[in-house]
């Protein structure tokens, strides 16, 4: 993790729950950034894009459910010490959603407080970026550390679907378990 002018950066690798061979030469990884008010994160992923199944392009971009069951990206969060957590899902074309839980996957909800989100996304023949800036605001105080979680559903082409992580801890691939929210990004304050 550095630290520059009151933004806290984290450098990422996610590794698959188990090895696949689909997805051999596959790298996926990212940053998380956080700064006043924001949480950004960038992910990253490299390999032989056309065996991924992406979804198709969201119509309209808005709030979606069970994007998981296609490739996305996730992101949890929580503060330390307390047992509610969010979990923000971002589909590579633009559908997204933000859910709070209150304990470990008990009580989800969708958050209202979010009422937008924006991403910029990249695809290249070889490497693909997805981008997002979470407005955390109404979410936490910028004082308070975060407990962050990242995670990635990859959909292949054959129907095979892999889960990334930082690190697994579970005997199934399991993006709640609080294990697993291994960036920790202390609290920030306006310069």
């Amino acid at each position: 993790m550095t630290e520059a002018q009151g933004r806290y950066e984290y450098n990422f690798q996610l590794r698959p729950f188990t090895p696949i061979t689909d997805f051999r030469g596959f790298c996926l990884g990212g940053s998380l950034f956080r700064k006043p008010g924001v949480l950004s994160i960038v992910y990253r992923l490299a390999g032989n894009l056309p065996s991924v199944a992406w979804p198709a392009p969201c119509p309209v971009i808005s709030r979606c459910h069970e994007l998981w069951r296609q490739t996305c990206f996730e992101v949890f969060f929580g503060i330390p010490g307390q047992s509610a957590y969010w979990e923000v899902n971002l589909s590579p074309y633009g559908c997204w959603n933000l859910y709070h839980f209150t304990d470990y996957r008990q009580g989800m909800e969708e958050d209202a407080a979010l009422e937008r989100l924006t991403c910029h996304v990249l695809k290249e023949d070889k490497a693909f970026s997805l981008s997002c800036q979470i407005d955390m605001h109404k979410l936490v105080q910028d004082c308070q550390e975060l407990e962050v979680g990242v995670a990635g559903v990859v959909l292949g082409t054959t129907g095979t679907r892999t889960y990334w992580a930082i690190d697994h801890f579970e005997n199934v691939p399991d993006f709640h378990s609080r294990r697993s929210f291994l960036a920790v990004l202390p609290g920030v304050t306006k310069m």
